[in-house]
């Protein structure tokens, strides 16, 4: 009898696991970081439409100094892209929830420099 329960609350755990959300992934260490030289607003504008043509959902949100711009699946955000201007220098950092899986969101991001 309680192995059917252990095994539920197993289910469970994993369940959560998978739902990720943007402000977990920015606490990881980032895949992807760099400089560029368009402002926060031209490039977070690329990164949009590049990650558009991936499928997903993408959303772009201010923040200080700049943009978040997250890709999300059905089940949890895949991938969190902060661009950050200040002192007239672009500051990039992304993060992804499993980084073999985000390499298609970093290649677009680089381009996008």
């Amino acid at each position: 009898m309680k192995f059917p329960l252990a095994a539920a609350a197993m289910l469970g755990l994993l369940a959560l696991a998978g739902c990720a959300t943007g402000d977990d992934l920015a606490k990881r260490d980032p895949v992807f970081y760099g400089s560029s030289a368009r402002n926060a607003q031209d490039y977070s504008d690329c990164v949009v439409a590049a990650w558009q043509g991936q499928g997903g959902e993408v959303a772009r949100h201010p923040i200080q100094d700049g943009f978040r711009v997250t890709s999300s699946s059905s089940i949890s955000v895949e991938g969190v892209l902060d661009v950050i201007t200040y002192r007239g220098k672009t500051e990039i950092k992304m993060y992804t929830r499993l980084p073999e899986r985000g390499r298609d969101l970093v290649e677009a991001a680089n381009l996008c420099m």
